[in-house]
């Protein structure tokens, strides 16, 4: 009898257990959130977003933030600063981790026409247990001598020195009773990373991991209460704490031990309870071994314009493009709009001109922004996009803000498109190769006399001679294609060349060079290059 309740009491033991561990899986509260043992240690790395296991969400999160950015204002020295003329950096990316079930991400944001003295401003992604992110815009006022410590890889304490706004909420003051509020906002602290070895967390400086520890800001928000004496429940305004930029009265509560949450926040909250958990980010101000990197640059454009060619709203005056481009001899072309929350499309049409059956003008509805244009290429000529494409393509990203893409619908079933990637750089190279003098038979094709059509040309040549085997059944598609993927990277035009795959979907191409000995020419190597998906 005794060793049979020994039994049940081990039993109702193990049971008890169980039932913890799946409240533990279940239901993530406070306490997995906040823990601060020793197996929670914050690493920091810079990446690309190609380098990133969460690529697929950042993608769909990013644009929400652009959409979020651009009904963003913010108030400095008098001045309306708006957030319609800009890029975020997905080359150069501050990734930190605490533990298995919390990180961070910081991109920075790029203005056209920024100048030396424009604040840093990043855009930090926390993430929320609904698997969404938490978006803070963050502006930090850093002197030109700190901006060069921070390219250098120095520390700045950005105590006092930044403004941070959570994207899509706004902060609001909180009323607790008769003549008094709370004034909520950010208090920028410190902390120190672990070294990647997992040795270091103190900034040692004799330490020889790849990545060693350095300070970094830990952003918490806290609430204070606040009379403001006349008994009606405070003003109107906000503070940001010692992050400034607010209008409310200064946040001077210091946290003695601030630490890095360890679990994704639940929607809705603040921490502004004093608990010293915060969010960790660093200053992000670009650079790095990874700017350079064509895929990365493309990868949200050619994402984004890939959901624009499979949206419903437009699929039947793009089914009809397909059947144009498969059945007839003309040219046939759409304009895609924006009027509200949807893109719509023309009717494809064609200008149906005899003596030149390879041509087609798109007229742009007066009303509406313009997303993107496409048109066909029937089989008695070449597949891939023309030189007047990619011009066409350039002059629609300078005049037009909201431009994106070109898309050509080839006779073969293959779709292209020259995609938007940096509007400043396209209206560069724009100026500096000018379409009349890079362009010839009324602008179908490159120039050989000049730079880039030289460049352009001998690729294309290497195929359609022989010199270089061809590596999908057509020479001259894989010489356009492979042309067009090195000169865009090599003259930085702000173009990025994209091709559907198997599925449908488009995929960003990249330039790959290769050593290549040509036959029968007694060992003669040349130089080839060849248009690759990006992985």
């Amino acid at each position: 009898m005794k060793k049979r309740f020994i039994i049940v009491l081990l039993l109702l033991a193990v049971f008890g257990f169980t039932l913890q561990s799946c409240r533990n899986d279940l239901l993530p509260d406070h306490q997995e959130t906040y823990d601060n043992s020793n197996q929670f240690k914050l690493y920091s790395k810079i990446i690309t977003l190609n380098e990133s296991k969460h690529k697929s969400k950042l993608i769909s999160e990013l644009q929400k933030a652009e959409n979020d950015l651009k009904k963003t204002k913010r108030f400095v020295a008098g001045k309306t600063i708006d957030y319609d003329n800009f890029t975020i950096d997905t080359d150069h990316i501050v990734f930190m981790e605490n533990g298995s079930h919390y990180h961070t991400y910081t991109f920075r944001i790029i203005r056209n026409n920024q100048e030396e003295n424009t604040p840093i401003e990043n855009l930090v992604f926390t993430p929320l247990s609904d698997g969404t992110y938490k978006k803070l815009l963050i502006a930090y006022n850093f002197t030109l001598q700190e901006k060069k410590i921070l390219m250098n890889g120095g520390h700045v304490n950005t105590k006092g020195k930044s403004t941070v706004t959570e994207l899509g909420v706004g902060i609001l003051p909180q009323v607790l009773g008769k003549g008094s509020t709370q004034s909520c906002g950010y208090v920028a602290a410190e902390a120190y990373t672990w070294c990647s070895e997992g040795v270091h967390h103190n900034g040692e400086t004799d330490c020889s991991a790849d990545e060693q520890s350095h300070l970094i800001t830990v952003l918490l928000y806290v609430c204070t209460s606040v009379d403001d004496g006349s008994g009606s429940g405070g003003g109107g305004g906000s503070s940001t704490g010692d992050c400034g930029g607010g209008d409310g009265p200064p946040i001077t509560w210091v946290c003695p031990d601030p630490k890095v949450l360890t679990g994704p926040q639940q929607p809705g909250s603040d921490l502004g309870d004093g608990s010293c958990y915060g969010v960790p980010t660093n200053p992000n101000v670009g650079g790095g071994s990874n700017n350079g990197d064509p895929c990365a640059k493309a990868s949200i454009p050619v994402n984004i314009v890939n959901t624009l060619l499979h949206a419903p709203t437009i699929s039947t005056e793009l089914s009809a493009l397909e059947n144009h481009a498969k059945n007839d001899h003309y040219e046939y072309g759409t304009a895609i709009i924006s009027t509200s929350t949807t893109p719509i499309a023309q009717d494809p049409y064609s200008s149906n001109d005899l003596n030149d059956p390879g041509h087609v003008s798109i007229s742009i509805p007066s009303v509406g922004d313009l997303l993107a244009m496409a048109h066909t290429h029937p089989n008695h000529g070449a597949s891939p996009p023309s030189a007047k494409d990619l011009y066409v393509t350039l002059q629609s990203a300078k005049e037009r803000p909201t431009f994106q893409a070109s898309f050509v619908f080839s006779s073969n079933g293959t779709k292209y498109a020259l995609v938007v990637t940096d509007r400043i750089k396209a209206e560069a190279f724009l100026a500096a190769y000018p379409f009349l003098a890079n362009t010839t038979n009324e602008g179908r094709i490159f120039n050989k006399n000049y730079a880039v059509g030289s460049d352009f040309n001998t690729i294309y040549n290497y195929y359609m001679q022989g010199s270089l085997p061809s590596y999908s059944g057509s020479s001259q598609n894989d010489g356009m294609e492979s042309a067009y993927a090195h000169i865009l990277e090599k003259y930085d035009t702000g173009i990025s060349f994209a091709k559907t795959d198997v599925n449908g979907n488009l995929k960003p191409l990249r330039s790959v060079s290769f050593q290549y000995e040509i036959p029968a020419s007694g060992g003669k190597k040349i130089t080839g290059y060849r248009a690759e998906p990006c992985p």
